[in-house]
């Protein structure tokens, strides 16, 4: 169990430190319109890798020492973010075509990602 917990924990960074790197000066801790889409590197399987990665981390923690309520606490704190989030991003027309291409935080089938595209 100690090794899952250290690898999920080593991975929530690694995934964070992607989703910094390849977003550069607009990754921010505020919520706020982005100068530009990305979807390359990370971004081009999953729309928000950095809260995938917390939440990777979180749950690491929670396995090397289990707090009753931790994980639940971060699902629901970054389920809102991302609810947040996702009504700021669609504003902006290549966002919404980008999330029908990717999923949240796993890659989308690719059969939806063709069923979605058919009315472009």
């Amino acid at each position: 169990m100690m090794a899952f917990a250290v690898s999920c924990i080593v991975v929530g960074f690694l995934f964070r430190w992607a989703a910094m790197r390849k977003l550069g000066s607009d990754f921010s801790l505020s919520l706020r319109v982005p100068s530009r889409i990305v979807e390359t590197g990370i971004y081009r399987i999953m729309r928000h890798p950095s809260y995938f990665g917390s939440l990777l981390i979180i749950l690491g923690l929670t396995l090397l020492s289990p707090v009753l309520g931790v994980m639940a606490t971060a699902i629901a704190f970054f389920a809102s973010r991302i609810v947040a989030e996702e009504d700021i991003l669609r504003r902006n027309p290549d966002y919404r075509r980008y999330a029908r291409r990717t999923g949240v935080f796993f890659p989308k089938k690719r059969r939806e990602v063709e069923h979605t595209n058919l009315g472009e």
